[in-house]
């Protein structure tokens, strides 16, 4: 029964993740408007270069960010798989750059991090091994 559980999990897992990374395209991280997180990253007013989509609403700054991923194929064999937080610099504005906004925007970045390492460790839970495509599901 354990597995069972843990097999639906595991198949809801994948089809989430197809769902988030089958509306980003591969080249959309290759350009100077984004940056991949980092720990000591800083952000500032300078990274938020939309402009506020209309100075009557009440948010005080909104950060584009999410989980992105690539990959390198050779011979029809995946050598490589990243998976990785990113903000994108072009589709962030700021009306408020005090400190605590500041603040506020880069929890929302870690956030997105957070759930790229949810990612990392699952794919390489699959990757060795933990689960046999080959293993009878009782």
């Amino acid at each position: 029964m354990k597995r069972i559980k843990f097999f639906v999990k595991f198949i809801i897992f994948l089809l989430g993740l197809w769902i988030i990374i089958s509306f980003k395209t591969q080249e959309s991280y290759y350009n100077k408007n984004n940056i991949i997180w980092y720990q000591d990253l800083v952000l500032n007013k300078s990274m938020f270069k939309m402009r506020p989509p209309d100075e009557n609403r009440p948010e005080l700054a909104m950060i584009s960010c999410g989980v992105n991923y690539d990959y390198e194929i050779r011979d029809n064999l995946v050598l490589c798989l990243k998976v990785f937080a990113l903000m994108d610099y072009s589709k962030s504005w700021m009306k408020d750059s005090s400190k605590l906004i500041i603040m506020h925007e880069r929890t929302h970045f870690d956030i997105s991090e957070l759930y790229a390492r949810i990612i990392r460790r699952r794919l390489s839970e699959l990757l060795n091994n933990k689960i046999k495509s080959n293993e009878k599901i009782q």
